[in-house]
């Protein structure tokens, strides 16, 4: 009678008699015999075909090809056996080796009875070989569910690593985005500050200016009306004369610069213009034409007649220049320190048009720029002036500024001979 611990065993036993004993006595015990073979081949043959719970292997038989016994018959049959399809080995010899055991054990035999076996230790061997396969087989399901688990964590992870560095690559965009950002917010935090103070000079000054104004008018005519010339010689007369010209002339100067400042420090963001580029280099040498004297530094213009115009925003390139102008002041003055006697500070502002191009260049003799901070020199906050003489900002901002009119502003310099930057701007063409 078969029951829950029935096995289906393969007897493999070169004598019919033993075989056929064998295959008896286990069917007594309520377990099927699936099949009977003679030799390691039926054996390989008949697991294949039959796939039995177990498989008695008697270990010396003979060769199917040359009839002589072979001790290691059953060896050979068990690793094929184990090749093809594992399933429990339960080995029977009536030699008892420590070299055969091992040998057996090496080829997979899961359990070695020595002849003649008793059916009881067969059957206890059988179950234990049986419920050992079963589990090592549930280990191995086990171990390559685990190994499925661990290729897909190791996908996970390496995809995770992925988006982690897209991450870290968009974070530091960001990151430099909102520097830029930042540098943008401080430079027109600095514009604000400009405009208040350029306000506040305006309504101190507006005041007082044209109460001289008028003081010179009156003087002036006065003067014209006079009814005793004699009391002024006719040169001191025409001296008083010129100087409430010239005092009209300086007055009108003020009053342009006042009125320049109080523009340019509200300017805000305004749609590209055409704009004649000689114009923004005026304007920023009308704020720092006479600090640029004090300081002795030989300003040459060569600036080009008719240029075409370009797309911009007037206060921005001014902008722009001032930043290059500063820039070369400082280097001027450095230079100043180390050179010989007979050192000449020189900056040289140029324009021209480049076939399709509007070039402009702002060119020093002052102290160079060193060659590993010419990489860095456009990057926000980088600086090569001491701490507290520089916020790293002017250059960056220049650069966007340029930028954005589709224009290019690039550097070359020289330690010690000095540095050219070189602003190129598309022509603007009218379509009418």
């Amino acid at each position: 009678m078969l029951t829950e611990h029935s096995l289906n065993f393969l007897v493999v036993e070169d004598s019919p008699l033993s075989n056929q004993f064998i295959c008896n006595m286990l069917r007594d015990l309520g377990h099927q015999v699936v099949g009977q073979a003679y030799n390691a081949q039926e054996a390989l043959e008949l697991t294949l075909r039959l796939k039995p719970d177990i498989v008695l292997m008697d270990l010396q038989m003979p060769d199917p090809l040359t009839g002589h016994d072979d001790e290691r018959a059953g060896i050979k049959g068990t690793r094929a056996i184990q090749a093809h399809r594992p399933t429990p080995v339960i080995a029977l010899t009536a030699y008892e080796s420590a070299e055969l055991i091992r040998e057996a054990s090496e080829a997979g035999v899961g359990a070695y009875l020595i002849k003649p076996p008793d059916i009881y230790a067969i059957e206890r061997a059988a179950l234990v070989a049986y419920a050992r396969f079963k589990d090592q087989q549930t280990l191995q399901r086990l171990n390559e569910a685990l190994q499925r688990e661990i290729a897909i964590r190791e996908q996970l992870e390496a995809r995770l690593q992925e988006y982690t560095d897209q991450l870290e690559r968009k974070v530091v965009e960001k990151l430099y985005e909102l520097e830029q950002e930042q540098a943008k917010v401080i430079h027109l935090d600095k514009l604000a500050a400009l405009g208040e103070m350029a306000t506040g000079i305006v309504h101190e000054l507006v005041q007082p200016l044209s109460a001289i104004s008028y003081e010179a008018d009156y003087i002036k005519l006065l003067i014209e009306q006079a009814e005793t010339p004699g009391i002024l010689s006719p040169q001191e007369w025409e001296n008083l004369r010129k100087i409430g010209e010239n005092l009209k002339e300086d007055l009108a100067r003020c009053k342009r610069l006042i009125d320049h400042l109080r523009t340019f420090g509200r300017s805000a963001n305004i749609p590209p213009i055409p704009v004649d580029l000689n114009q923004p280099i005026y304007a920023s040498l009308m704020l720092v034409n006479v600090r640029l004297g004090h300081r002795n530094v030989d300003l040459q213009l060569h600036l080009a007649e008719h240029l075409p115009p370009i797309l911009a925003d007037p206060y921005k390139l001014e902008q722009v220049f001032l930043n290059l102008i500063s820039n070369a002041e400082y280097a001027l003055e450095q230079q100043r320190r180390v050179a010989p006697a007979g050192y000449q500070k020189t900056l040289t502002i140029t324009t021209q048009t480049v076939g399709e191009m509007v070039e402009a260049t702002v060119h020093d003799n002052g102290c160079g720029i060193p060659p590993e901070a010419q990489e860095r020199l456009f990057q926000p906050f980088f600086t090569t002036k001491p701490q507290g003489e520089g916020t790293g900002l002017g250059l960056s901002i220049s650069r966007r500024i340029v930028t954005e009119f589709g224009g290019t502003l690039t550097c070359e310099s020289v330690v010690g001979e000095g540095t050219k930057f070189t602003l190129r701007f598309p022509a603007f063409r009218s379509e009418n």
